[in-house]
């Protein structure tokens, strides 16, 4: 009983799910009388008479279908167009150019908000829990790439139990490893469970000779061998 009350509360609530499940008998009904027509029968007087009422149904059907393509590359190309002219203004200004031509020779990650991180050493992006980390790591002089909200990637690894002593980590930040099936090692992060906030780190088997280890920025990773 409940099932069915939800799905009338979605046909209610969503004119998309309203149409298509009218659409379905609609769509049957018209062919039923094509079909007639096509073998040269004449048709039901009972589907004679639902026949203009389905086509009504096809036609709204058919019709915001339309409407969505339409829409759809409607915003594709306002979206567009303002990526242009968010280009054109970062090349126009001498602190954004170089971030322009980086996206132009095919660095398509930076984003407005990303292009602002980098450009104030002072802004963090994380949650509250894990700002004091990625504050830090920036101080030092680390690099620091803003991704999706309240994420960020770091071009180091780090010594999760310094990182544990030196900072006052809430119990909800953790210290992960996720694997994937195109990887051969896993993604390394600071993750905090209240604010879904992640601070992204380097394996060391992906990282290269030299990347830094935060906090202790001066040792270099060593590459694991053979």
């Amino acid at each position: 009983m409940a099932s069915v009350k939800g799905n009338l509360h979605a046909l209610r609530t969503h004119p998309r799910v309203l149409l298509f499940a009218m659409g379905v008998p609609a769509g049957l009904w018209v062919v039923l009388a094509l079909g007639f027509r096509w073998h040269g029968q004449p048709i039901p007087r009972e589907l004679v008479i639902g026949l203009v009422p389905a086509c009504a149904v096809l036609i709204a059907i058919i019709s915001h279908g339309l409407h969505g393509v339409w829409q759809r590359r409607n915003r594709a190309s306002q979206a567009t167009a303002e990526r242009r002219a968010w280009l054109a203004a970062m090349a126009a200004d001498p602190r954004r150019q170089r971030y322009a031509a980086m996206i132009e020779a095919g660095d398509i990650l930076w984003t407005p908000e990303s292009v602002e991180y980098d450009l104030n050493p002072r802004a963090t992006a994380c949650c509250e829990h894990l700002a004091p980390v990625e504050s830090a790591m920036r101080t030092t002089g680390l690099k620091l790439h803003r991704g999706g909200p309240s994420s960020v990637s770091a071009e180091c690894c780090i010594d999760a139990e310094a990182v544990t002593q030196r900072f006052s980590l809430r119990e909800n930040v953790t210290y992960e490893e996720m694997y994937s099936r195109d990887r051969d090692f896993p993604h390394m992060l600071l993750y905090c469970s209240a604010c879904q906030s992640r601070l992204w780190v380097l394996h060391p088997e992906e990282a290269a000779p030299g990347t830094p280890t935060f906090p202790s920025d001066t040792s270099p990773v060593s590459k694991v061998t053979g």
